[in-house]
């Protein structure tokens, strides 16, 4: 059971019984914590490393970059979808076959498109 909680002034939620995770927030209401036995609240073993993230994300650079490669990355999503919003076999190992069948002709594809070409019998782009 997850409880989220604001405690002086700062959000975040129990997970479990003693386990007071500061600085993220769920979904919930608001009933308090339950503190280990030296009534600090405990950080969780990544919030240094999401902490990290969020201040590199900020970073012009990283903007730059990000803005750059996230259209592609959801055009590559929307071309995976395009059509096959629901399984169209029965088990895992067909679909799975499906999936990399799929992509694999989605690479091609692309690949076509960038000017794939075969130069002293090895495949480049042109």
């Amino acid at each position: 059971m997850i409880i989220s909680a604001t405690l002086a002034g700062h959000s975040g939620y129990v997970r479990g019984r003693d386990t007071y995770v500061r600085g993220t927030s769920q979904r919930g209401r608001a009933r308090g914590c339950a503190y280990p036995e030296d009534g600090a609240p405990e950080e969780h073993k990544h919030d240094a490393l999401m902490r990290a993230a969020r201040r590199q994300a900020d970073t012009a650079a990283f903007q730059t970059v990000y803005r750059q490669h996230r259209p592609m990355v959801e055009r590559s999503s929307a071309w995976l979808t395009r059509g096959n919003r629901r399984l169209r076999y029965r088990g895992v190992a067909n679909n799975d076959a499906w999936l990399h069948h799929r992509i694999a002709a989605l690479n091609l594809r692309r690949l076509i498109t960038l000017g794939i070409t075969r130069r002293d019998r090895a495949w480049v782009l042109a």
